[in-house]
């Protein structure tokens, strides 16, 4: 997963250091905050995107993918729990899930919604 894009560069009323980025895989992409940008344009992650305040989380036969809600961060995402980790890939982009995962759900596709990805590389 990649820096595909610098959407906002800091807002000076917030935090000059806040930027909107998308993530891509090359197949999937999403929108996430990333506070304290050191990272430029194309640079690869190495740590996962985290989904805060995951929630409704479940098993699901719906396609894996993004899918914007209506407040500008926040999006339903299908993707595939790795419970060991408590990651959930879509496709090559890793999320870490700010939620509980309920014990019956193991190594399957899931679906949640969350307010926010946030990028934590620093």
């Amino acid at each position: 997963m990649f820096i595909k894009e610098i959407i906002k560069e800091g807002d000076s009323n917030i935090d000059d250091t806040l930027v909107d980025i998308i993530i891509s895989d090359g197949q999937y992409e999403c929108i996430a905050m990333y506070d304290s940008p050191q990272l430029k344009l194309g640079d690869t992650l190495s740590k996962p995107l985290y989904a805060f305040l995951s929630t409704d989380i479940k098993t699901t036969t719906k396609d894996i993918g993004f899918y914007k809600l209506k407040n500008y961060y926040a999006y339903e995402i299908v993707g595939k729990l790795n419970r060991e980790k408590n990651i959930v890939y879509v496709g090559n982009i890793l999320i870490e899930i700010d939620g509980y995962i309920p014990a019956d759900i193991l190594n399957e596709k899931i679906e949640f919604q969350c307010d926010r990805l946030d990028c934590i590389e620093w």
